[in-house]
């Protein structure tokens, strides 16, 4: 786009000078001869065309510059949600973990209650049958026998 608006400039530039050197005052002689003017509206119609030429490509050129601005706005909304969903999965990767991690501590604690209730039943067990074989000892001895001798 900068080489055709170069182009431009240097062939405007070009038609100038060849037209300001037409004009010159007559009391100085110009620096170089004329052209004629058959080849003077030759350079004319060759510029007219070219810039014509020139004209239609720059508007090619503005309709894909369009287009690629579109398409640009168009990937910069979808990397828009891109971004958001990568962020709420990164969010929920690390939600999951904890999760993971208080699932783990939770199964232990359950394993170590249940460890501890287990230990503590055969505690309690244990107990009862040492205090009934006590009691089975001890209180056939409190009570007082009768004697064999009587007959009732």
């Amino acid at each position: 786009m900068v080489l055709l608006q170069v182009r431009l400039v240097f062939f405007c530039l070009i038609f100038l000078i060849s037209s300001v050197n037409a004009y010159a005052a007559p009391d100085k002689k110009p620096a170089s001869t004329p052209m004629p003017t058959d080849t003077v509206s030759a350079a004319a119609i060759s510029l007219e065309a070219e810039l014509a030429q020139l004209r239609g490509e720059n508007q090619k050129i503005t309709a894909a510059l369009n287009q690629a601005q579109t398409d640009y706005q168009q990937l910069k909304q979808m990397s828009g949600q891109a971004i958001y969903l990568n962020q709420t999965n990164q969010k929920m990767r690390e939600e999951l973990e904890l999760q993971k991690i208080e699932v783990e501590k939770l199964t232990q604690q359950n394993r170590q209650l249940t460890e501890d209730n287990r230990v503590e039943g055969i505690i309690q067990g244990t107990i009862a049958v040492l205090v009934g074989a006590l009691l089975a000892i001890f209180i056939p001895r409190t009570t007082q026998r009768k004697p064999f001798s009587s007959w009732h």
